[in-house]
């Protein structure tokens, strides 16, 4: 009687405390990060892919609904990776326009490491989150520097209501209401929503000075763990 009664605190304190965990997307940044990139991350609040599907549905993804087979593997093992882990990032040709009207494209910030954060307004862990993003942003050099900060939101439109965030107006008062002051790409057709498999919020990508995924995580990140990726991308080893 007295072993049950002990176990069952020990139990309870456990989930607690792996509960917290969950909920501040600790537990998700430790078990997905640096993950095998064949799946797609699981949802966490709500599906994101609504206005995915859609893209994919009349061909706006290409023609290719598998785009983000890309870069499968490519965060396994430890230390630096091997060729046959590198993988190139998709769509790094697509233009795409930030709050600010500027033009952007993963193909112009080759030489640079890119940390690619997907997110919308509603997401809680996505607005915990931005502050640091921001910080990260400014610490770095703004853009200028060897690490690209870059947003992406789904804002919905007329011809796709159903696209993952408010209208692009309301993006943008909700950036400009966050202080947010890096590019935040507004994805109005879901093809990088699509092509990266977008499922989830936040959800946070690295790609290398090569243009090659390094990793991904689904969840939020402590400004801590930004530093720690940023580090391992450019370094090209694996913690």
């Amino acid at each position: 009687g007295n072993v049950v009664k002990y176990t069952v605190k020990v139990g309870g304190t456990l989930l607690i405390v792996m509960g917290v965990m969950t909920v501040t997307g600790w537990m998700n940044g430790v078990t997905s990060y640096l993950s095998s990139f064949g799946g797609a991350p699981a949802a966490q609040e709500q599906p994101a892919d609504q206005g995915a599907d859609e893209a994919k549905g009349d061909g706006a993804n290409g023609g290719s609904s598998d785009a983000s087979d890309a870069g499968k593997d490519a965060g396994s093992g430890d230390g630096a990776a091997s060729k046959a882990d590198v993988q190139a990032a998709p769509l790094a040709d697509l233009k795409l326009v930030d709050q600010n009207g500027e033009e952007h494209s993963l193909d112009e910030y080759r030489g640079k490491t890119v940390f690619l954060n997907f997110w919308a307004t509603w997401c809680g862990p996505c607005q915990r989150e931005i502050p640091d993003i921001e910080k990260l942003y400014r610490d770095r050099g703004e853009n200028e520097g060897d690490l690209v900060v870059l947003g992406v939101a789904n804002p919905k439109t007329d011809s796709r209501p159903n696209n993952s965030d408010v209208s692009e107006a309301d993006v943008k008062a909700f950036i400009d209401e966050r202080g947010i002051t890096y590019p935040v790409l507004m994805d109005t057709t879901g093809e990088m929503f699509s092509g990266y498999r977008i499922r989830s919020f936040p959800t946070t990508f690295m790609i290398d000075k090569d243009g090659n995924i390094f990793g991904y995580i689904s969840g939020m990140l402590t400004s801590e763990m930004m530093d720690s990726i940023v580090d391992q991308t450019m370094t090209g080893v694996r913690k």
